[in-house]
């Protein structure tokens, strides 16, 4: 629960930030609000910083449920105040029972 608060207060945050570059306004970043968004206080308040936001997810099914919560986190970052990149990577496909999404290591550690 603590790790959402973080989460959304991170966001409103990022759209404050992005919001003030956008119109030259000076609104205060509410970086106050976690633990989380007071150590990356420096990236809100700098005007030679920038952000990047990058969401990871796994292609593993028993993974849905996180992959979906992350998207939505993501999803929350306003994309028409920021410029967004969507790269994607492709994945060697796995079997759906198998919970490694990696060919085994080679013989002796090597790989």
């Amino acid at each position: 629960a603590e790790i959402n608060s973080s989460l959304m207060a991170l966001k409103d945050c990022v759209r404050v930030r992005a919001a003030n570059l956008q119109t030259g306004a000076s609104d205060r970043v509410p970086f106050r609000s976690s633990k989380l968004t007071q150590l990356l206080r420096e990236a809100f308040t700098a005007s030679h910083s920038r952000m990047l936001v990058l969401a990871t997810i796994s292609p593993i099914p028993r993974d849905t449920e996180h992959t979906l919560g992350t998207l939505r986190h993501a999803s929350l970052m306003d994309a028409r105040e920021m410029e967004v990149r969507a790269t994607t990577t492709p994945v060697t496909p796995v079997d759906e029972n198998d919970d490694e999404p990696y060919p085994p290591a080679a013989p002796g550690g090597a790989g």
